[in-house]
Order: C-alpha cells, then structure tokens, then sequence
C-alpha cells in the first residue's frame, strides 16, 4: 500500500515522528501546488474541493518564504533519486494535450 510501503519510511527518513497518513501526503500536494504558484482552480479540481474558496482557505496560508522553504526541505526527503530522474525528464503540464 502507498502509505505503509512508502509515505511511512519516507518520512521516517526525513525524521518525521508523528502521525503520517494520506492526508498528510494530500495536504502537502495541495500546498506544494500553490506554493509553486498553480492555478487554484487546478488545485481545487485535483482535491476534489467543491468550490475553490474552500482551496484558498486551506492552502494560501502555506505561501509565506519560509514555509516555502521548509515545504521544499520535506519534499527533498521524500522524492527518491528515481523519482527525481523521472521530475526532471516530464514535461511541464502547460506543454501536454489532453
């Protein structure tokens, strides 16, 4: 399973001691996305929000530099090396046709 087999010794190695779950995994998706500055409207449609104010109320607080930094910090810690071989070949989003 995702969490057991790869949320809990990910995080585990990033020294994160307390409870870890999928939406831990979700919330951190989430703010990543607006703290790297996607549509809103993208956000609240991968979460599933019924409306976009329900995102920006939960995730804009997530913005501010240093917790930026701190976000960029932790998804150094769970993105393996061939995770990041593959982030680094994908296209952007914007570049893909649906």
């Amino acid at each position: 399973m995702l969490v057991a087999d790869h949320l809990h010794p990910a995080a585990r190695k990033a020294g994160i001691t307390a409870q870890v779950g999928f939406h831990t995994l979700r919330r951190t998706l989430a703010s990543a996305l607006v703290a790297n500055g996607n549509d809103i409207r993208l956000v609240q449609e991968l979460l599933r929000h019924s409306n976009p104010l329900i995102t920006l109320d939960a995730y804009a607080r997530s913005t501010t530099p240093a917790k930026i930094e701190a976000q960029g910090w932790v998804m150094q810690q769970l993105v393996t090396e061939d995770s990041k071989a593959a982030l680094a070949n994908a296209k952007p989003a914007s570049t893909l046709t649906m």
